[in-house]
């Protein structure tokens, strides 16, 4: 949606101690990438995992053995995608991988979501755009969610 913008940027960030830049680039070299718009990063991984945890807030990374490694991947990590603005502000998380697996149903508002908060940031606007199927599941929620902005109803 935004690819020709000039302020859009994606970043990836690896927690995988197995990753090289070379690794990275000859698994990507397959698909349609624009790389300049999107960088990869990657770095001592104590430090990365530390950041990750700590500082944004994701799940913590573990590492898997034996037979769930086989299965399921050698690391069960966050896999949030966030959207950030300018001053390095996070302005939503999603994670698009568990609505895909577990909560089908909750896949398109999700994506809809990401879509919509990367509009109006680039748009200039300072709130993000709350959609029906947030503002209804956060009346319905047992949990109080609180983002900065007063939810509309």
């Amino acid at each position: 949606h935004y690819l020709e913008h000039p302020d859009f940027r994606m970043v990836s960030i690896s927690v995988d101690p197995r990753e090289t830049p070379q690794r990275i680039k000859e698994n990507l070299s397959r698909l349609d990438i624009d790389f300049s718009k999107w960088t990869f990063l990657m770095g001592d991984q104590k430090e990365v995992r530390r950041f990750l945890e700590k500082e944004v807030g994701f799940a913590e990374t573990k590492n898997r053995e034996g037979q769930e490694a086989v299965e399921k991947g050698a690391f069960a990590h966050d896999m949030g995608l966030m959207v950030v603005d300018k001053e390095m502000n996070i302005r939503l998380k999603q994670d698009l991988f568990i609505a895909a697996e577990l909560m089908p149903e909750t896949l398109e508002p999700r994506r809809e979501a990401i879509i919509e908060t990367i509009g109006a940031l680039l748009a200039g606007k300072n709130e993000r755009p709350r959609g029906k199927a947030e503002i209804e599941f956060q009346r319905s929620s047992p949990i109080q969610v609180r983002t900065g902005a007063p939810i509309e109803p």
